[in-house]
C-alpha cells in the first residue's frame, strides 16, 4: 500500500542541498520539511491541523487536496507564517522558519491567492514590481525583471503594463498575480486555490500555463485545491487530506489513481479513474500528426502538393507568427482564394505541448472536429493531435479494479465520503451522552 505519511520516502530525499538564505539570492528551489506540525485555535476542542508531517522535495509541485474545512490552507499558510504553528517545526532549506523574521521570510516566498489579490490603486507593472522594490533592487534590475515576467506569463507588456486590475479579465488578473509572486525570484511558491473562481476554459488554460512556467523556472510549489482533477493534472505528488489535515494518502498521481489507500480516497477520487489518468499523459508525449500548414505568403502549388502527398483533405492557414488560424479544404485551396483568412473554418481552439490528453479530448469534442492543433509556448504550430490517439492512450491505461481491494464495501454515508465527521468522535460523543444519562438516572 502506498506510503501515507510523507510525500517522498526518507531514502529518496535529496536533503537540504541549499539553505533558504542561499536560495534567496539564487532563486533555486529548496526542500520543505514539516515535522509534526500542529495548529490549535483558542476555544476550539480540536486542532485545525494535527501532527502533520511531510517532506516536500525541492523543485516539485505538491498539491494538497481535500474537502472544505479540512485544514489544507491553514497547513500551507504555516509555511510562510501567515499562520503560526502551535507545535512542531517547519524546516525550509534545512533552516527553522520560526527563527526567521516573518517579513523577511514572506518576501522570499511567492504567494498566489484566489482572485489574484492585486492592489487596485497600482498599475499592473507596479503590482508586479512591489516586492523587488521592497527588497531594494536597483531600478534597471526591476525593469529587466518586469519585462521577463510579462513574457513568462504570456501578457504583452506594451498593452498591459499601464492598466489597472479593474481593467483586466479574471484570467489576466491571475497571470499578473503569478508574475507578482515570482517577481523576486523566490525559491518557493504557495498557491491557494488560485484558479478556483475562474470559468472552466480559463482555468484549464492557466493550469497548462502554470506547468509551462514551472518547466522554465523550477520552483518548489505548494498548491491547495479541493478539485481532484486539478490535483492530478498539476501535481508531481498529491496529498489527499482528511479533517485536521490528517494525511489519507500521499504519492505520485498515477499511484493515487491506481492504488487508492482506502474507501475515503476512492470516494474522493470519484468515478472515472481511468479517464482521470488521461491527466497524466501530455500532448508532448505523443507523435504529432504533421498536417500540412502554410502562411498566406506561400504558394498554393506547394501546399496542394503537400496535401496530395499527405492524403489529407484539410490544411491549416497560419499567421505570420505561425499561429493556427483557419482550416481550409482541398477544394477551397484549389480555387486559390485571394484572401484565405476569410475562407474555410476558423480554428476554435489549440492545445499546448503541456496540455493533458484529458483536456485535449475536451477541446476536440467541443470543436466537433476530432483533431486539434498543438502549439509551442509562443503559440507556433507544432502538429495535430487526433481523437484516435487519445482513445488509444485510454485503452492502454489499466487500473486496479476496486473489487480486488480488501475494503471495497460501498461507502454508505456522507460523513464517510467527505471525512468531515470523524466516526470516532461520533462514537465518543455517544458514549459521553450515555454516561451523562446514566449519571442523571442515578
Amino acid at each position: 500500500m502506498p506510503d501515507t505519511s510523507t510525500a517522498v520516502p526518507s531514502s529518496d530525499r535529496s536533503g537540504a542541498t541549499q539553505t533558504l538564505r542561499e536560495a534567496m539570492s539564487t532563486g533555486n528551489a529548496v526542500e520543505i520539511d514539516l515535522q509534526s506540525v500542529t495548529k490549535r485555535y483558542p476555544g476550539s476542542p480540536n486542532p485545525a491541523v494535527e501532527d502533520f508531517s511531510l517532506t516536500i522535495p525541492a523543485g516539485q509541485i505538491v498539491v494538497f487536496v481535500g474537502p472544505s474545512g479540512c485544514g489544507k490552507t491553514t497547513t500551507m499558510r504555516m509555511i510562510n507564517r501567515l499562520v503560526r504553528p502551535t507545535g512542531g517545526r517547519i524546516l525550509i532549506g534545512g533552516e527553522d522558519a520560526a527563527e526567521m523574521k516573518p517579513d523577511d521570510l514572506r518576501r522570499h516566498i511567492g504567494y498566489v491567492v484566489q482572485q489574484a489579490g492585486l492592489l487596485p490603486h497600482l498599475t499592473v507593472r507596479q503590482n508586479i514590481e512591489t516586492v523587488p522594490r521592497l527588497l531594494g533592487w536597483k531600478r534597471d534590475r526591476i525593469a529587466e525583471r518586469s519585462t521577463e515576467l510579462f513574457e513568462l506569463v504570456g501578457l504583452d507588456e506594451g498593452e498591459f503594463a499601464g492598466r489597472f486590475p479593474r481593467e483586466l479579465s479574471g484570467g489576466q488578473q491571475q497571470r499578473v498575480g503569478v508574475a507578482r509572486a515570482l517577481a523576486a525570484d523566490p525559491p518557493i511558491l504557495l498557491m491557494d486555490e488560485p484558479f478556483g473562481a475562474l470559468d472552466p476554459i480559463t482555468r484549464d488554460r492557466l493550469q497548462s500555463e502554470l506547468l509551462k512556467i514551472q518547466r522554465r523556472v523550477r520552483k518548489t510549489i505548494v498548491f491547495v485545491t479541493h478539485d481532484i482533477d486539478e490535483a492530478i493534472k498539476l501535481g508531481d505528488r498529491v496529498v489527499v487530506l482528511k479533517e485536521r489535515s490528517r494525511i489519507a494518502q500521499a504519492g505520485p498521481p498515477d499511484e493515487i489513481l491506481a492504488e487508492p489507500a482506502d474507501r475515503y480516497v476512492r470516494a474522493f477520487i470519484g468515478g472515472g479513474a481511468a479517464v482521470k489518468r488521461l491527466h497524466l499523459v501530455r500532448v508532448e508525449d505523443l507523435e504529432l500528426e504533421p498536417y500540412p500548414a502554410f502562411t498566406q505568403g506561400e504558394g498554393y502549388d506547394t501546399i496542394i502538393r503537400q496535401l496530395q502527398a499527405s492524403q489529407r483533405d484539410y490544411a491549416l492557414l497560419l499567421d505570420d507568427q505561425r499561429r493556427p488560424q483557419r482550416w481550409l479544404h482541398t477544394d477551397e485551396l484549389g480555387d486559390r482564394p485571394g484572401q484565405p483568412q476569410h475562407v474555410g473554418q476558423a480554428v476554435s481552439g489549440v492545445v499546448m505541448a503541456t496540455t493533458t490528453l484529458h483536456d485535449a479530448m475536451d477541446e476536440m469534442l467541443s470543436s466537433g472536429t476530432g483533431v486539434v492543433p498543438a502549439v509551442d509556448d509562443r503559440g507556433a504550430y507544432l502538429g495535430v493531435v487526433r481523437l484516435d490517439q487519445v482513445t488509444a492512450a485510454l485503452e492502454a491505461i489499466h487500473t486496479k479494479p476496486v473489487a480486488e481491494q480488501a475494503d471495497a464495501t460501498p461507502v454508505q454515508t456522507l460523513a464517510e465520503i467527505t471525512g468531515e465527521i470523524d466516526r470516532r468522535e461520533i462514537e465518543a460523543e455517544q458514549a459521553r451522552q450515555a454516561a451523562a444519562m446514566s449519571g442523571d438516572d442515578a
